[in-house]
């Protein structure tokens, strides 16, 4: 969820994290769902599985799905994208990270998950809350 990427660029590292954006292995594809009619919600493959184990890090056995530049981007077409009646779509806009944790299972497979998000209380930060 952050805007800036820059935990995702710490843990991953800077090669990594281009390497992420460059697949398609972002937080991002969870929102551009929203916004993309006839797009797909990405699997669980957007997680990129501890990636400083090969190196000693504190961050060893870490999983991360990073964020990208274009989060904020993403976050001015979750504003103004609607789907369905309006408190629907409201619901739908805010629940997003909920419902792909609980599509892939996410919840199952981690004791715990943070979420990195901007000191804003924006769409993106309020399906963290959620």
């Amino acid at each position: 969820m952050d805007h800036q990427s820059s935990l995702s660029i710490l843990c991953l590292g800077q090669a990594r994290w281009e390497n992420a954006i460059e697949e398609g292995r972002l937080v991002d594809e969870i929102f551009r769902y929203f916004v993309s009619p006839g797009r797909e919600m990405p699997t669980d493959a957007i997680i990129v599985e501890s990636p400083l184990r090969a190196v000693d890090s504190e961050y060893d056995g870490m999983d991360i799905a990073p964020a990208s530049l274009q989060l904020d981007n993403i976050e001015i077409e979750l504003t103004a994208s609607h789907s369905g009646g309006p408190t629907y779509s409201e619901w739908n806009k805010r629940t997003l990270m909920c419902r792909w944790i609980e599509e892939t299972g996410i919840d199952e497979r981690y004791d715990y998950i943070i979420f990195d998000c901007p000191p804003a209380t924006k769409i993106v930060s309020q399906n963290a809350v959620a």
